[in-house]
């Protein structure tokens, strides 16, 4: 399978393949080389390098890319950053390099989500790597300009533009992050507007839960629909096309694998594959099939499929995030902590204490996985047991 990525990129380079295959149908496939067995994605570093050469020359090219293309760039770079902690300080560098340079120009009307996710790819180096992305901040304005206010000004410009489950936990994990930071580097709104930070923070954490209401709605409604259908169906419709939601996300791989057996999607290599040979698939029941994962792909957000360890069930839970950050910021800031929840107007302060009991539910919730994880609660067998019992006391 690794000869399919070598001749991707190969075809990338010498023959501007962007511009005949449309970078937003090759980062579906690149996105899997990431994920599906990130070891060996690793494990030679042309590999890591390729994708994000890739990635920073479509995010470069105004000309052939467009903002959809970009889009696609800027995913796959968060991705990189989510998926491959341990290679962060070499490709925060260029990586940040090239989304400043993009927010820097002038975004195509109707494309809303490009600039939101250039910010979240910004969070996300900050969430994996403080120390590089505040060291590469400085690289890239060292005449003492502050980086982190100009990224909390973008953000707070375009944070109602944050869509998705994935795209607005990571809002909420840079809101979070702003005020981790020392006084000293975090975005002055803090100290000056504390109460704005915070309602801004409840707006994102309301649309979010109303963003995994709907999709526990929606998995709820497809597990009934399926359950309707005759089971060898369901097993002809699985074997050809991915569930909606579930395109291009992580599969399930064994302990081990090597270069030969990495359990790429074989449908959609097979059509890269035809790119790379130099055209299309004729098949017409292919051409359908492309159709439908290109339907697919289109969610709440169009890169919301584009998966990674974040995502999962070990991913950060940003209920407990956000909780655990604002008991460390009262204790270490309680003057400032008082103005951002003081004199709340009655509908914030609702929403307030009505976060306060979900971040409390989730942490609750954290604390039994942990235990049943560790093996459960301990008894002690040899605790004597009562003759009776006062209920009365």
């Amino acid at each position: 399978m690794w000869n399919v990525f070598d001749k991707i990129y190969k075809m990338f380079k010498t023959s501007s393949l962007y511009t005949i295959l449309p970078f937003s149908e090759l980062s579906p496939v690149l996105h899997l080389y990431i994920v599906t067995n990130t070891e060996s994605f690793l494990a030679f570093p042309h590999r890591l390098e390729a994708v994000l050469d890739m990635c920073c020359i479509v995010l470069k090219d105004d000309d052939n890319s467009g903002d959809e293309n970009h889009l696609y760039a800027a995913k796959l770079m968060e991705c990189i950053l989510l998926e491959c902690p341990s290679h962060t300080t070499k490709v925060i560098p260029p990586i940040l390099m090239s989304v400043f340079d993009r927010l820097t120009k002038p975004f195509e009307d109707g494309l809303n989500e490009l600039k939101p996710l250039l910010i979240i790819v910004i969070v996300a180096a900050l969430y994996v790597n403080l120390e590089a992305t505040l060291q590469t901040f400085r690289q890239i304005a060292p005449e003492n300009h502050n980086l982190v206010d100009y990224v909390c000004d973008e953000f707070l410009s375009c944070y109602k533009k944050m869509e998705g489950i994935h795209n607005r936990r990571m809002a909420l994990i840079g809101i979070c992050l702003y005020f981790q930071l020392p006084p000293s580097i975090r975005p002055s709104l803090i100290s000056a507007d504390p109460k704005k930070v915070l309602e801004v923070s409840l707006s994102i954490f309301e649309s979010l839960l109303r963003a995994q209401k709907l999709l526990a709605q929606s998995k709820n409604d497809e597990s009934d629909s399926e359950d309707s259908e005759e089971e060898s169906d369901d097993d002809e419709v699985d074997r050809k096309l991915p569930k909606k939601g579930q395109h291009h996300r992580k599969v399930h791989e064994p302990e081990h694998l090597s270069d030969d057996e990495d359990e790429i999607d074989e449908m959609t290599l097979d059509y890269m594959d035809s790119y790379v040979k130099g055209g299309p698939l004729n098949d017409d029941e292919d051409e359908n099939s492309d159709s439908a994962i290109e339907s697919s792909f289109f969610e709440e957000t169009e890169s919301e499929a584009f998966t990674t360890k974040f995502d999962g069930e070990k991913g950060q839970d940003v209920f407990v995030f956000f909780k655990r950050t604002m008991e460390e910021f009262e204790r270490n800031e309680p003057e400032l902590f008082l103005k951002m929840v003081g004199n709340l107007s009655p509908n914030v302060a609702q929403s307030l204490q009505n976060l306060i009991k979900e971040c409390e539910q989730h942490a609750k919730s954290e604390e039994s996985k942990q235990v049943e994880e560790a093996g459960g609660y301990n008894f002690d067998a040899a605790a004597v047991v009562p003759e009776s019992f006062n209920f009365n006391s």
